[in-house]
Protein backbone atom coordinates (compact mmCIF):
# COMPACT_ATOMS: atom_id res chain seq x y z
CA UNK A 1 0.00 0.00 0.00
CA UNK A 2 1.28 3.45 -0.71
CA UNK A 3 0.08 6.69 0.57
CA UNK A 4 -0.39 9.94 -1.85
CA UNK A 5 0.35 13.21 0.26
CA UNK A 6 -1.75 16.22 -0.68
CA UNK A 7 -0.22 19.72 -0.06
CA UNK A 8 -4.21 20.81 1.17
CA UNK A 9 -4.09 21.48 5.52
CA UNK A 10 -6.78 20.36 7.44
CA UNK A 11 -8.11 23.63 7.71
CA UNK A 12 -8.30 25.08 4.19
CA UNK A 13 -11.83 26.81 3.65
CA UNK A 14 -13.42 26.32 6.69
CA UNK A 15 -16.60 27.03 6.30
CA UNK A 16 -17.25 23.93 3.87
CA UNK A 17 -19.27 21.62 5.25
CA UNK A 18 -21.34 18.40 4.20
CA UNK A 19 -23.58 20.63 1.20
CA UNK A 20 -20.07 21.98 -0.10
CA UNK A 21 -18.62 18.49 -0.06
CA UNK A 22 -21.12 16.04 -2.01
CA UNK A 23 -21.72 19.20 -4.14
CA UNK A 24 -18.27 19.14 -5.54
CA UNK A 25 -18.16 15.31 -5.46
CA UNK A 26 -21.51 15.02 -7.73
CA UNK A 27 -20.37 18.18 -9.38
CA UNK A 28 -17.07 16.61 -10.63
CA UNK A 29 -19.15 13.79 -11.82
CA UNK A 30 -22.01 15.34 -13.48
CA UNK A 31 -19.34 17.36 -15.74
CA UNK A 32 -17.53 13.78 -16.41
CA UNK A 33 -20.18 13.01 -18.05
CA UNK A 34 -21.04 16.32 -20.18
CA UNK A 35 -17.02 16.12 -21.47
CA UNK A 36 -16.25 12.84 -22.03
CA UNK A 37 -20.25 10.89 -21.93
CA UNK A 38 -19.58 8.33 -19.24
CA UNK A 39 -23.27 8.25 -17.32
CA UNK A 40 -22.74 9.64 -14.01
CA UNK A 41 -25.30 7.78 -11.33
CA UNK A 42 -25.35 8.41 -7.72
CA UNK A 43 -27.37 6.42 -5.34
CA UNK A 44 -28.25 6.11 -1.53
CA UNK A 45 -28.07 3.30 0.82
CA UNK A 46 -29.93 4.66 3.78
CA UNK A 47 -29.14 0.95 5.66
CA UNK A 48 -25.65 1.59 5.75
CA UNK A 49 -26.03 5.94 5.50
CA UNK A 50 -23.69 5.29 2.44
CA UNK A 51 -23.39 7.83 -0.85
CA UNK A 52 -22.44 6.46 -3.88
CA UNK A 53 -21.12 8.18 -6.98
CA UNK A 54 -20.13 6.31 -10.17
CA UNK A 55 -18.82 7.41 -13.72
CA UNK A 56 -19.36 4.63 -15.75
CA UNK A 57 -16.42 3.11 -17.72
CA UNK A 58 -14.63 6.68 -16.91
CA UNK A 59 -10.86 6.36 -15.43
CA UNK A 60 -9.54 9.11 -13.11
CA UNK A 61 -5.86 10.90 -14.30
CA UNK A 62 -3.74 10.80 -10.55
CA UNK A 63 -3.24 14.93 -11.91
CA UNK A 64 -6.38 15.52 -10.74
CA UNK A 65 -5.69 15.97 -7.16
CA UNK A 66 -2.18 18.45 -8.41
CA UNK A 67 -3.81 22.03 -7.75
CA UNK A 68 -3.73 24.10 -10.97
CA UNK A 69 -4.48 20.92 -13.36
CA UNK A 70 -7.87 20.77 -14.57
CA UNK A 71 -9.61 19.77 -18.29
CA UNK A 72 -12.31 22.06 -17.52
CA UNK A 73 -11.43 25.54 -18.51
CA UNK A 74 -12.87 27.38 -20.78
CA UNK A 75 -15.57 24.45 -21.31
CA UNK A 76 -18.60 26.43 -21.41
CA UNK A 77 -20.64 22.70 -20.46
CA UNK A 78 -19.33 22.16 -17.33
CA UNK A 79 -20.18 23.34 -14.07
CA UNK A 80 -16.79 23.86 -12.91
CA UNK A 81 -13.90 25.37 -14.07
CA UNK A 82 -10.98 25.50 -11.76
CA UNK A 83 -10.49 21.69 -11.68
CA UNK A 84 -10.34 21.97 -7.46
CA UNK A 85 -13.62 20.81 -6.16
CA UNK A 86 -12.77 17.00 -6.10
CA UNK A 87 -10.14 17.34 -3.78
CA UNK A 88 -11.63 20.37 -1.61
CA UNK A 89 -15.28 18.79 -1.57
CA UNK A 90 -13.25 15.72 -0.32
CA UNK A 91 -11.43 17.52 2.16
CA UNK A 92 -14.27 18.95 3.66
CA UNK A 93 -16.25 15.70 4.05
CA UNK A 94 -13.28 13.90 5.79
CA UNK A 95 -13.43 17.09 8.05
CA UNK A 96 -16.40 16.62 8.59
CA UNK A 97 -16.13 13.19 9.53
CA UNK A 98 -17.17 11.06 7.07
CA UNK A 99 -15.47 8.09 5.40
CA UNK A 100 -14.54 8.69 1.89
CA UNK A 101 -13.37 6.01 -0.52
CA UNK A 102 -12.69 6.55 -4.56
CA UNK A 103 -12.37 2.97 -6.61
CA UNK A 104 -10.52 3.68 -9.65
CA UNK A 105 -10.70 1.22 -12.14
CA UNK A 106 -8.58 -1.71 -10.05
CA UNK A 107 -7.07 0.69 -7.52
CA UNK A 108 -9.15 1.87 -4.02
CA UNK A 109 -8.09 5.38 -2.79
CA UNK A 110 -9.08 6.11 0.99
CA UNK A 111 -8.74 9.56 1.96
CA UNK A 112 -7.49 10.58 5.40
CA UNK A 113 -5.95 13.45 7.45
CA UNK A 114 -2.33 12.61 8.52
CA UNK A 115 0.54 14.76 10.33
CA UNK A 116 3.10 15.42 7.44
CA UNK A 117 6.83 15.77 8.67
CA UNK A 118 7.24 17.08 5.15
CA UNK A 119 5.18 19.70 5.52
CA UNK A 120 4.91 20.16 9.09
CA UNK A 121 1.02 20.45 9.29
CA UNK A 122 -1.84 18.04 8.92
CA UNK A 123 -2.55 17.78 5.68
CA UNK A 124 -5.06 15.39 3.50
CA UNK A 125 -4.39 12.09 1.84
CA UNK A 126 -4.61 8.93 0.10
CA UNK A 127 -3.96 5.23 1.10
CA UNK A 128 -3.77 3.52 -2.34
CA UNK A 129 -4.38 -0.09 -2.53
CA UNK A 130 -3.27 -1.55 -6.32
CA UNK A 131 -4.97 -3.95 -8.08
CA UNK A 132 -8.03 -4.79 -5.18
CA UNK A 133 -10.82 -4.82 -8.38
CA UNK A 134 -9.34 -6.20 -11.65
CA UNK A 135 -12.44 -6.38 -12.98
CA UNK A 136 -13.61 -2.98 -12.19
CA UNK A 137 -13.82 -0.29 -15.42
CA UNK A 138 -15.72 2.52 -13.22
CA UNK A 139 -14.74 5.85 -11.38
CA UNK A 140 -16.75 5.65 -7.83
CA UNK A 141 -16.35 7.85 -5.00
CA UNK A 142 -18.48 6.69 -2.27
CA UNK A 143 -18.89 8.43 1.35
CA UNK A 144 -20.19 6.74 4.34
CA UNK A 145 -21.83 7.86 6.93
CA UNK A 146 -24.27 10.42 5.33
CA UNK A 147 -27.86 10.62 6.96
CA UNK A 148 -31.20 10.59 5.16
CA UNK A 149 -31.91 13.93 5.30
CA UNK A 150 -28.44 15.13 4.39
CA UNK A 151 -28.58 13.27 1.13
CA UNK A 152 -32.19 14.11 -0.01
CA UNK A 153 -31.32 17.72 1.23
CA UNK A 154 -28.20 17.81 -1.11
CA UNK A 155 -29.48 15.94 -4.49
CA UNK A 156 -32.78 18.66 -4.25
CA UNK A 157 -30.24 21.43 -5.30
CA UNK A 158 -29.44 19.69 -8.30
CA UNK A 159 -31.77 20.01 -11.57
CA UNK A 160 -30.66 16.86 -13.30
CA UNK A 161 -32.41 15.12 -10.61
CA UNK A 162 -35.98 16.37 -11.18
CA UNK A 163 -38.30 15.02 -13.97
CA UNK A 164 -37.67 16.28 -16.75
CA UNK A 165 -40.64 17.76 -17.64
CA UNK A 166 -41.13 20.16 -14.65
CA UNK A 167 -38.29 22.32 -15.26
CA UNK A 168 -37.34 24.68 -17.57
CA UNK A 169 -38.62 27.73 -19.99
CA UNK A 170 -36.38 29.07 -22.34
CA UNK A 171 -34.03 28.32 -25.13
CA UNK A 172 -30.54 30.10 -24.18
CA UNK A 173 -27.89 28.34 -22.74
CA UNK A 174 -26.03 31.84 -22.42
CA UNK A 175 -28.07 33.72 -20.00
CA UNK A 176 -30.37 30.11 -18.61
CA UNK A 177 -34.08 28.98 -17.99
CA UNK A 178 -36.95 30.04 -16.24
CA UNK A 179 -38.42 28.00 -13.60
CA UNK A 180 -41.99 28.58 -13.22
CA UNK A 181 -43.40 25.95 -10.71
CA UNK A 182 -43.85 27.10 -7.26
CA UNK A 183 -40.92 24.85 -5.88
CA UNK A 184 -38.36 26.65 -7.78
CA UNK A 185 -39.49 30.52 -6.67
CA UNK A 186 -36.95 32.11 -5.33
CA UNK A 187 -34.01 29.75 -5.89
CA UNK A 188 -31.32 30.73 -8.11
CA UNK A 189 -29.32 27.57 -9.93
CA UNK A 190 -26.50 28.10 -11.92
CA UNK A 191 -26.12 25.23 -14.48
CA UNK A 192 -28.26 23.48 -12.49
CA UNK A 193 -26.50 23.48 -9.18
CA UNK A 194 -28.43 25.17 -5.95
CA UNK A 195 -26.09 28.62 -5.34
CA UNK A 196 -28.78 30.74 -3.05
CA UNK A 197 -32.31 31.53 -2.11
CA UNK A 198 -33.07 35.16 -3.27
CA UNK A 199 -36.72 36.77 -1.26
CA UNK A 200 -38.47 39.29 -3.99
CA UNK A 201 -38.60 36.46 -6.88
CA UNK A 202 -41.80 35.59 -8.84
CA UNK A 203 -39.63 32.37 -10.31
CA UNK A 204 -36.68 30.39 -10.16
CA UNK A 205 -33.90 30.43 -12.17
CA UNK A 206 -31.11 28.34 -13.44
CA UNK A 207 -28.37 30.79 -14.53
CA UNK A 208 -26.09 30.14 -17.71
CA UNK A 209 -22.59 31.48 -18.94
CA UNK A 210 -24.08 34.80 -18.26
CA UNK A 211 -23.12 34.31 -14.69
CA UNK A 212 -19.61 33.74 -13.70
CA UNK A 213 -19.17 32.34 -9.67
CA UNK A 214 -16.21 32.30 -7.82
CA UNK A 215 -14.72 28.62 -6.04
CA UNK A 216 -17.41 28.53 -3.61
CA UNK A 217 -20.41 28.67 -6.32
CA UNK A 218 -22.14 32.00 -4.46
CA UNK A 219 -22.62 35.02 -3.79
CA UNK A 220 -25.01 36.03 -7.18
CA UNK A 221 -25.14 40.17 -6.59
CA UNK A 222 -28.36 41.20 -6.74
CA UNK A 223 -27.93 43.50 -9.79
CA UNK A 224 -26.35 40.15 -11.70
CA UNK A 225 -29.78 38.66 -10.34
CA UNK A 226 -32.30 41.09 -11.80
CA UNK A 227 -30.23 41.80 -14.51
CA UNK A 228 -29.84 38.03 -15.80
CA UNK A 229 -33.79 37.37 -14.57
CA UNK A 230 -35.18 39.85 -17.29
CA UNK A 231 -32.91 38.84 -20.24
CA UNK A 232 -34.30 35.24 -19.21
CA UNK A 233 -37.76 36.47 -19.05
CA UNK A 234 -37.02 37.94 -22.85
CA UNK A 235 -35.76 34.91 -23.73
CA UNK A 236 -38.46 32.96 -23.23
CA UNK A 237 -41.07 36.12 -24.27
CA UNK A 238 -40.12 36.42 -27.76
CA UNK A 239 -40.71 32.95 -28.40
CA UNK A 240 -43.74 30.82 -28.33
CA UNK A 241 -44.17 31.35 -24.67
CA UNK A 242 -47.56 30.03 -22.77
CA UNK A 243 -50.06 32.55 -21.91
CA UNK A 244 -49.60 31.28 -18.56
CA UNK A 245 -46.35 32.90 -18.72
CA UNK A 246 -46.95 36.20 -19.89
CA UNK A 247 -49.86 36.49 -18.09
CA UNK A 248 -47.58 35.92 -14.89
CA UNK A 249 -44.47 38.69 -16.41
CA UNK A 250 -47.70 40.93 -16.69
CA UNK A 251 -49.11 40.41 -13.31
CA UNK A 252 -44.65 40.72 -12.18
CA UNK A 253 -44.86 44.26 -13.53
CA UNK A 254 -48.45 45.63 -11.59
CA UNK A 255 -46.07 44.27 -8.70
CA UNK A 256 -44.50 47.92 -7.15
CA UNK A 257 -41.88 45.53 -5.48
CA UNK A 258 -40.66 43.29 -7.89
CA UNK A 259 -36.67 41.65 -8.55
CA UNK A 260 -37.36 40.83 -11.97
CA UNK A 261 -39.76 43.60 -13.06
CA UNK A 262 -36.72 46.19 -12.39
CA UNK A 263 -35.15 45.78 -15.26
CA UNK A 264 -37.48 44.12 -17.45
CA UNK A 265 -38.60 48.03 -19.66
CA UNK A 266 -35.15 47.96 -20.50
CA UNK A 267 -34.40 44.56 -21.74
CA UNK A 268 -37.76 43.64 -23.36
CA UNK A 269 -37.78 44.14 -26.99
CA UNK A 270 -40.12 45.36 -28.77
CA UNK A 271 -41.70 42.53 -29.79
CA UNK A 272 -42.34 41.34 -26.37
CA UNK A 273 -43.77 44.60 -24.76
CA UNK A 274 -46.12 44.17 -27.97
CA UNK A 275 -47.70 40.93 -26.31
CA UNK A 276 -48.14 42.61 -22.57
CA UNK A 277 -49.92 45.71 -24.29
CA UNK A 278 -51.97 43.00 -26.00
CA UNK A 279 -53.21 41.48 -22.82
CA UNK A 280 -53.45 44.90 -21.33
CA UNK A 281 -56.26 46.05 -23.92
CA UNK A 282 -57.64 42.70 -22.89
CA UNK A 283 -58.02 43.58 -19.49
CA UNK A 284 -59.12 47.04 -19.75
CA UNK A 285 -60.81 47.68 -22.83
CA UNK A 286 -59.20 49.28 -26.48
CA UNK A 287 -59.51 52.52 -25.22
CA UNK A 288 -56.97 52.15 -22.62
CA UNK A 289 -53.99 53.84 -22.11
CA UNK A 290 -51.89 53.70 -19.18
CA UNK A 291 -50.64 55.90 -17.25
CA UNK A 292 -48.56 56.97 -13.78
CA UNK A 293 -50.82 59.49 -11.66
CA UNK A 294 -53.26 62.43 -11.75
CA UNK A 295 -51.98 64.18 -14.39
CA UNK A 296 -51.51 61.58 -16.77
CA UNK A 297 -55.15 60.88 -15.95
CA UNK A 298 -56.30 64.03 -17.11
CA UNK A 299 -54.35 63.97 -20.58
CA UNK A 300 -55.99 60.82 -21.31
CA UNK A 301 -59.15 62.12 -20.73
CA UNK A 302 -58.76 65.39 -23.13
CA UNK A 303 -57.79 63.21 -25.38
CA UNK A 304 -60.95 60.29 -24.89
CA UNK A 305 -58.64 57.66 -23.73
CA UNK A 306 -59.36 55.59 -20.66
CA UNK A 307 -56.36 56.11 -18.30
CA UNK A 308 -55.57 53.10 -16.40
CA UNK A 309 -53.09 54.34 -13.68
CA UNK A 310 -50.09 51.55 -13.51
CA UNK A 311 -47.27 51.12 -11.31
CA UNK A 312 -43.96 52.14 -12.65
CA UNK A 313 -42.80 49.12 -13.99
CA UNK A 314 -45.49 48.64 -16.61
CA UNK A 315 -45.58 52.58 -17.11
CA UNK A 316 -41.46 52.32 -18.57
CA UNK A 317 -42.68 48.99 -20.32
CA UNK A 318 -45.18 50.36 -22.01
CA UNK A 319 -43.63 54.20 -22.53
CA UNK A 320 -43.68 55.22 -26.07
CA UNK A 321 -44.82 51.53 -27.56
CA UNK A 322 -47.24 52.25 -30.38
CA UNK A 323 -50.87 52.13 -29.72
CA UNK A 324 -50.18 52.90 -25.95
CA UNK A 325 -50.55 56.47 -26.75
CA UNK A 326 -53.37 58.51 -26.07
CA UNK A 327 -53.31 60.56 -28.84
CA UNK A 328 -53.94 56.63 -30.67
CA UNK A 329 -57.86 57.64 -29.08
CA UNK A 330 -58.03 61.05 -30.16
CA UNK A 331 -57.71 59.78 -33.59
CA UNK A 332 -60.43 57.07 -33.42
CA UNK A 333 -62.91 59.70 -31.64
CA UNK A 334 -66.00 60.12 -33.53
CA UNK A 335 -68.22 63.25 -33.75
CA UNK A 336 -72.17 61.84 -33.09
CA UNK A 337 -73.80 65.30 -33.30
CA UNK A 338 -72.71 68.59 -34.27
CA UNK A 339 -74.22 72.08 -32.93
CA UNK A 340 -74.31 75.69 -33.97
CA UNK A 341 -74.05 78.75 -31.06
CA UNK A 342 -77.79 79.73 -31.96
CA UNK A 343 -78.78 76.06 -30.54
CA UNK A 344 -77.09 76.92 -26.84
CA UNK A 345 -78.87 78.38 -24.14
CA UNK A 346 -77.65 81.82 -23.20
CA UNK A 347 -75.50 80.27 -19.88
CA UNK A 348 -74.01 77.83 -22.15
CA UNK A 349 -72.55 80.27 -25.30
CA UNK A 350 -71.68 83.15 -21.74
CA UNK A 351 -69.53 80.06 -20.49
CA UNK A 352 -68.06 79.34 -23.67
CA UNK A 353 -67.02 83.30 -24.68
CA UNK A 354 -65.66 83.87 -21.20
CA UNK A 355 -63.53 81.39 -21.27
CA UNK A 356 -62.52 82.37 -25.13
CA UNK A 357 -61.83 86.11 -23.86
CA UNK A 358 -59.33 84.76 -21.36
CA UNK A 359 -57.47 82.43 -23.41
CA UNK A 360 -56.96 84.85 -26.43
CA UNK A 361 -54.86 86.46 -23.75
CA UNK A 362 -52.20 84.29 -24.90
CA UNK A 363 -53.69 82.29 -28.09
CA UNK A 364 -56.54 83.90 -29.78
CA UNK A 365 -59.96 81.76 -30.05
CA UNK A 366 -63.06 83.09 -31.58
CA UNK A 367 -66.33 81.35 -30.32
CA UNK A 368 -67.19 81.34 -33.91
CA UNK A 369 -64.53 78.89 -34.47
CA UNK A 370 -64.81 76.53 -32.42
CA UNK A 371 -67.18 73.49 -32.95
CA UNK A 372 -69.77 72.23 -30.28
CA UNK A 373 -70.02 68.70 -30.49
CA UNK A 374 -71.25 65.25 -29.07
CA UNK A 375 -68.60 62.89 -28.91
CA UNK A 376 -68.88 59.38 -29.68
CA UNK A 377 -66.56 58.47 -26.62
CA UNK A 378 -68.55 59.56 -23.19
CA UNK A 379 -65.06 60.38 -21.53
CA UNK A 380 -64.18 62.98 -24.15
CA UNK A 381 -63.98 66.52 -23.77
CA UNK A 382 -62.39 68.43 -26.07
CA UNK A 383 -60.21 67.88 -28.95
CA UNK A 384 -57.65 69.17 -31.59
CA UNK A 385 -57.41 67.47 -34.18
CA UNK A 386 -56.97 68.91 -38.02
CA UNK A 387 -56.40 72.10 -37.03
CA UNK A 388 -59.64 72.93 -35.25
CA UNK A 389 -60.83 73.25 -32.17
CA UNK A 390 -63.41 70.67 -30.46
CA UNK A 391 -65.39 70.83 -27.36
CA UNK A 392 -68.17 68.51 -25.84
CA UNK A 393 -71.37 70.32 -25.10
CA UNK A 394 -71.28 68.57 -21.67
CA UNK A 395 -68.53 70.49 -20.78
CA UNK A 396 -71.03 73.66 -20.86
CA UNK A 397 -72.95 71.99 -18.42
CA UNK A 398 -69.89 72.19 -15.75
CA UNK A 399 -69.29 75.54 -14.11
CA UNK A 400 -66.70 78.02 -15.98
CA UNK A 401 -63.27 76.39 -14.29
CA UNK A 402 -64.16 73.41 -16.63
CA UNK A 403 -65.06 74.74 -19.62
CA UNK A 404 -61.67 77.15 -19.24
CA UNK A 405 -59.54 74.18 -18.89
CA UNK A 406 -61.15 72.37 -21.80
CA UNK A 407 -60.82 75.56 -24.12
CA UNK A 408 -57.32 76.74 -22.80
CA UNK A 409 -55.68 73.00 -23.25
CA UNK A 410 -57.04 72.67 -26.91
CA UNK A 411 -56.38 76.14 -28.03
CA UNK A 412 -52.99 75.67 -26.66
CA UNK A 413 -52.24 73.31 -29.19
CA UNK A 414 -52.05 75.87 -31.64
CA UNK A 415 -48.63 76.28 -30.13
CA UNK A 416 -47.45 73.12 -29.25
CA UNK A 417 -48.60 69.66 -29.08
CA UNK A 418 -49.43 67.81 -25.82
CA UNK A 419 -46.31 67.02 -24.18
CA UNK A 420 -44.45 69.58 -24.72
CA UNK A 421 -42.80 72.63 -23.51
CA UNK A 422 -44.76 75.29 -25.43
CA UNK A 423 -47.80 73.87 -24.91
CA UNK A 424 -47.12 73.39 -20.72
CA UNK A 425 -46.06 76.99 -20.55
CA UNK A 426 -48.78 78.66 -22.45
CA UNK A 427 -51.48 77.07 -20.27
CA UNK A 428 -48.88 78.66 -17.21
CA UNK A 429 -49.21 82.03 -18.95
CA UNK A 430 -52.86 81.64 -19.04
CA UNK A 431 -53.61 81.05 -15.57
CA UNK A 432 -50.60 83.86 -14.44
CA UNK A 433 -53.06 86.42 -16.19
CA UNK A 434 -56.14 85.07 -14.96
CA UNK A 435 -55.06 85.63 -11.45
CA UNK A 436 -53.62 89.10 -12.38
CA UNK A 437 -56.92 89.80 -13.63
CA UNK A 438 -58.53 88.77 -10.15
CA UNK A 439 -56.28 90.59 -8.35
CA UNK A 440 -56.82 93.78 -10.01
CA UNK A 441 -53.19 94.57 -10.37
CA UNK A 442 -52.03 95.36 -13.75
CA UNK A 443 -48.26 93.68 -15.91
CA UNK A 444 -45.47 96.25 -15.83
CA UNK A 445 -43.89 96.24 -19.45
CA UNK A 446 -41.10 93.68 -17.91
CA UNK A 447 -43.34 91.48 -16.97
CA UNK A 448 -45.50 91.32 -19.84
CA UNK A 449 -42.44 90.65 -21.80
CA UNK A 450 -41.68 87.67 -20.37
CA UNK A 451 -45.38 86.22 -19.83
CA UNK A 452 -45.07 86.97 -23.76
Amino acid sequence: MGTAELPITSEYLPKWKTWEGLREVIQNALDEEIQNEHEAAVYFDEETSTVTVTNKGSTLDPRAFLFGHTTKAGDARTIGEYGEGLKLGVLALVREGYEVRIDVGSDVWTARFLNSRKYKAKILAFDIEKDVNPNNENVTVTVKGVSASEYFAAIKRFLRFYPAEVIKEGTSSFYGYVLTEAQFRGRIFVKGVWVQDYEGLEFGYDFGNSVELNRDRNLVSDFEISWTAAHVIEEVLKGDCSREFLVRIYNVLEKEESVEAQRLARSLSTESKAKLADLFRERHGEKAVPVRDRNGVEKAEFFGAQPVIVTPHMADTMDGLEGMEASRIAEQTGVEKEYQLLHLSADEEKKLRDACELVSEVVRVKIEDLRIVDFDSISTYGLYFGGEIFVARKVLQRPLWKVIQVVCHEAMHLVGADGTRTHFDSQAIVLCKIISSLWGEKLDEEEKGVLN
